[in-house]
């Protein structure tokens, strides 16, 4: 009799049970079930039946978990270079995007001359910023005096970089969202994911490298230059790094003995709780991790390993060194203006991709906003080294949120604004952009024609409602609200503005206003036009030497005649029939020898 392992009965499934090979092994705790190695007879009908069971408990799911989620973007971000190399994503489609969606031989095919290894504003990676450093030198910046990582005000000084610390010359970013599968491939789970892209660059040729990219939701805004003193805002002493919030992030990019394989982490800002959180500090603020971020990764060490948890990938352009002096070294194209194309040597270039939400910096529905990113380098993998060269901070835009701007007119040919309309934001159900929505008429209502505060819609109502003011523009029915935008820190996704509340005199649009939210339309304007309603006061008057009202009946657009007389035959106090009956219509009738605006005798009036 032998014993089978778990690997056996897999195989046995796949490939039949006379097929199968059997090894026997002896394994501490590991389920073993008698198997026959000859006679198949009867006994091997209750031998299958036993590996059946077996099956069940050793495999109690097929389901093929989804690739990461940073592998199923269409970001090139783990191939070392700048340009799209041909290659396809874990889905099996094509990769489209690079820093410069383009192969190095359609860059070179490009006329004319000016443009070859150039690469164009239209090819850019999405939302793509360029950052690049002082010229190297004594006039060139660095973090100095000792700062490190935990300090809120680095010291910003001049001079030149080692030669054996990075000297770095240009940082990008670029962002998107994508939608990818968290689930299996069998039943997919579908989330919209932000995704982050981090790339560097640096003069000098080193073996190692340890970066760190800090992403604020503040933006250091110096002010005017021409004040004393110059008034920056959100700008921490040294009036260049912005001042720090609760959440800010901090991606650690570190390779060395010239691997090309980084090891990347992140941590984010802490300014409540326990120290214990703290990477290196010993006391708040400090960059670390709460209990809920750390254990992402499965390993509590006051970081996130998004290169264990699967949440980002990255390279170094790491080329074979040449076989003998007289080799020219391998380099890599750098096409992005400005100063392009030049040709990059071997680990001076730099990148990554991370998701930032699988790695909890934009939690799902939830508004949460970066505004800046700046690169520095350390002295060397110790966290706690003394920070060397930086490339001052560059304006970002990275939001899970949008906002909503809602005015009101009249309609006129000049429009006039109309106070006093209130619009609701609902969840879009799925009607679709600028769908009409659905509706149940009600009592009192109009069949057919939506009646505000009358009909039931079908929509689910955000509880967010705003007002117009004087000048028709719509502020948010909340403490401190003003107008732009009408709704702000919307969440991106699928919406509708309803006017809820007409104001009198006229009359509500029939439709909804149905929009999208995404990075890449975060805002939407919308007029609403609400045509004013008009009283239509019909008088007849008896011409002669003394003109007086007459009581007639009148019919308008074809309708039948009333059942008793519509027109007035005395006038309210103060007003003169003689003098209202004497004013001339529009209308002019043409009968010969009538007067203008009159009707003769030979017309019928009711």
């Amino acid at each position: 009799m032998r014993l089978c392992t778990a690997e056996s009965w897999q195989d046995a499934l796949v490939h039949g049970i006379r097929g199968a090979r059997w090894y026997p092994r002896k394994m501490g705790g590991q389920m073993k079930i008698p198997v026959p190695t000859r006679s198949w007879g009867r006994i091997s009908l209750v031998a299958a039946v036993v590996i059946t069971t077996a099956i069940v408990f050793a495999f109690p799911s097929l389901a093929t978990p989804a690739p990461t989620p940073i592998a199923q973007t269409q970001f090139e971000s783990a191939d070392g270079n700048l340009t799209l190399d041909g290659l396809n994503n874990v889905a099996g489609a094509a990769f489209t995007e690079d820093w410069c969606s383009h192969t190095p031989a359609n860059l070179d095919a490009q006329t004319p001359a000016s443009k070859t290894d150039v690469c164009q504003s239209g090819d850019f990676a999405p939302n793509l910023t360029v950052a690049d450093d002082k010229p190297s030198g004594t006039s060139d910046d660095s973090l100095g005096q000792g700062s490190k990582e935990d300090d809120t005000n680095p010291t910003v000084v001049s001079g030149s970089i080692p030669p054996n610390k990075s000297d770095l010359s240009r940082f990008m970013t670029s962002h998107e969202k994508h939608q990818v599968n968290i689930g299996s491939i069998e039943s997919p789970t579908l989330r919209n994911d932000t995704f982050l892209y981090l790339a560097w660059e640096r003069t000098n040729v080193l073996g190692s490298a340890n970066m760190d990219f800090e992403v604020n939701q503040l933006r250091c805004e110096p002010g005017n230059a021409q004040l004393t003193p110059p008034q920056p805002t959100n700008c921490a002493g040294n009036g260049v790094t912005p001042v720090r919030s609760p959440g800010d992030v901090l991606v650690r990019f570190d390779f060395t003995n010239g691997g090309g394989n980084p090891v990347l982490s992140l941590d984010k800002w802490i300014t409540t709780g326990n120290a214990s959180q703290c990477l290196a500090n010993n006391a708040l603020p400090c960059w670390g991790v709460n209990t809920t971020d750390d254990n992402l990764d499965g390993v509590i060490d006051q970081q996130i390993d998004l290169t264990a948890a699967g949440f980002a990938n990255g390279q170094v352009f790491n080329p074979a060194p040449p076989p003998n002096k007289k080799t020219p070294p391998t380099t890599t194209l750098e096409p992005i203006p400005p100063n392009a194309p030049r040709q990059l040597l071997g680990l001076t270039f730099g990148e990554a991709g991370v998701d930032l939400t699988a790695a909890g910096v934009f939690p799902v529905n939830q508004c949460f906003n970066l505004g800046s990113a700046f690169l520095k380098s350390r002295s060397s993998a110790s966290f706690p080294a003394e920070l060397k060269d930086f490339i001052a901070p560059a304006p970002l835009n990275i939001t899970n949120c949008g906002d909503v701007s809602i005015l009101k007119t009249d309609g006129a040919a000049t429009p006039n604004p109309v106070s006093g309309a209130t619009f609701t934001l609902y969840n879009d159900p799925g009607l679709g952009v600028n769908a009409d929505f659905t509706y149940t008429d009600g009592a009192g209502g109009t069949t057919g024609v939506y009646d505000p505060g009358v009909d039931t819609v079908t929509l689910a109502s955000t509880g967010r409602t705003c007002t117009t003011n004087a000048l028709g523009q719509c502020v948010e029915n909340a403490t401190g609200a003003t107008y732009p935008p009408s709704f702000s820190n919307v969440p991106f996704g699928s919406y509708c503005v309803a006017e809820t509340t007409v104001p009198a005199g006229f009359s509500g649009p029939d439709n909804f206003s149905c929009f999208n939210l995404s990075d890449a339309n975060s805002s939407y304007t919308h007029t609403f036009v609400d045509p004013p309603l008009f009283k239509v006061i019909t008088v007849v008057c008896r011409l002669g030497a003394n003109p007086s009202l007459y009581a007639s009946k009148v019919s308008y657009d074809g309708a039948g005649l009333p059942g008793s007389n519509n027109t007035p035959t005395t006038m309210p106090t103060g007003i003169d029939a003689a003098k209202l009956c004497g004013l001339t219509g529009t209308y002019t009738h043409s009968d010969a020898g009538v007067p203008k605006g009159a009707h003769s005798s030979s017309i019928s009036i009711p």
